[in-house]
């Protein structure tokens, strides 16, 4: 019943993703917005309004993991009517181990063109206490991302932009200041004392667009999906519109990879002070017969 189409495996593995897909009413996705609009404040960055959201578990301003204690949240990107499709691109057991907000003030900066994949133990010169993911070696990598929008978005607000077929290829990026890079908001989630900001950095990619096939997304409704994955090119434009974007994104990935490897090392606090042994995954289908990950099952 909730199946992709052969033609959308099909653009999926060709583009890099699929989408918009109907999935939720606008009735279901109200309830989570105004749930994580209730833990948001606004906040002024360099003179922009931003909203930032306070994690009762992690204690610490941050966009990301707020399903671990959001039901709400959790559920949303456990649906069976997502995690189906999930299973036809190409693996039935499925964790979900992150998940953000994406919103956006109007006028605030979109993201530039990125690889959402610069955490990843097989990129070029990575820190090892920035790794995300640890992938088993030969694997080939799966970490696909679900970009759901919470209220109807027009191209003015800032939908995406996809280079089609970018994800057959790495590319480079360089370091910048924080705050400099791809999410200038977060110089407003760091924690200095986790980790002085002198000592941190963001980053940008080495991407030219005119050498790719772009297409954007014109209109997005609420409740609709966009299902793609991390290693295609992608960007989302500022929102120039007088109306507030609202986007919440669900990550997953197999049981077989390692999920903030520094842990091993009992480096339980990350550089925006949360506490990863407070962390956990969610097995939303099939098994996890790994047991490497701290993992639940919820549904």
């Amino acid at each position: 019943m909730y199946e992709l189409t052969d033609d959308q495996v099909n653009t999926f593995y060709h583009k890099g993703w699929i989408g918009p897909l109907d999935i939720f009413s606008y009735q279901e996705v109200e309830s989570v917005r105004k749930e994580i609009e209730a833990i948001s404040q606004i906040e002024l960055l360099d003179e922009q309004k931003i909203l930032t959201f306070s994690h009762s578990d992690f204690g610490v301003k941050t966009a990301h993991n707020h399903h671990l204690y959001c039901k709400l949240l959790s559920d949303i990107f456990e649906d069976k009517r997502v995690v189906s499709r999930l299973n036809q691109l190409g693996e039935a057991n499925l964790l979900l181990w992150r998940t953000s907000i994406f919103h956006r003030m109007p006028g605030q900066e979109g993201i530039d063109w990125h690889q959402a994949i610069q955490y990843y133990e097989d990129y070029p010169n990575i820190n090892e206490n920035d790794l995300f993911l640890l992938f088993p070696k030969g694997e080939k990598v799966l970490n696909i991302t679900v970009w759901i929008a919470l209220e109807d978005l027009t191209s003015e607000m800032g939908t995406l932009f996809f280079a089609n077929g970018s994800h057959r290829q790495q590319f480079q990026s360089i370091e910048v200041s924080l705050g400099e890079g791809l999410l200038k908001e977060e110089k407003c989630d760091i924690n200095l004392e986790a980790e002085p900001e002198s000592k941190r950095y963001s980053k940008v990619c080495q991407f030219n667009e005119n050498e790719w096939e772009i297409e954007s997304i014109p209109m997005v409704k609420a409740g609709q999906a966009i299902i793609f994955t991390e290693q295609v090119m992608h960007s989302a434009p500022s929102n120039c519109s007088n109306k507030e974007r609202w986007v919440i994104v669900g990550r997953y990935i197999r049981p077989s990879v390692i999920v903030h490897p520094q842990l091993q090392n009992n480096n339980y606090i990350d550089s925006y002070g949360c506490d990863l042994r407070k962390h956990f995954c969610i097995l939303v289908s099939g098994s996890d017969n790994y047991k490497i990950n701290k993992v639940v099952t919820r549904n």
